[in-house]
């Protein structure tokens, strides 16, 4: 929806800034640059592939992967 209100690429990268600011809560560089270029990935495959879904799935298992495999400290 913010692609049909500021043009595609706009909303593109205003979601993806919108994304990755939700995560400034942990007061960690590192992890909100990592949540940025998340969503710059996650938008990208929205883009893609026209929907949430594969996005949502790819979200699960990277967080599966940050909370069991790679625990941030």
């Amino acid at each position: 929806r913010l692609g049909e209100q500021f043009g595609p690429v706009r909303g593109y990268i205003l979601a993806s800034l919108v994304y990755g600011g939700v995560h400034l809560w942990a007061f960690n560089f590192m992890l909100l640059a990592a949540a940025l270029v998340a969503g710059l990935f996650w938008g990208a495959m929205f883009i893609k592939y026209g929907s949430v879904w594969p996005g949502i799935i790819s979200h699960a298992l990277w967080d599966a992967a940050i909370f069991v495999i790679w625990p941030v400290q």
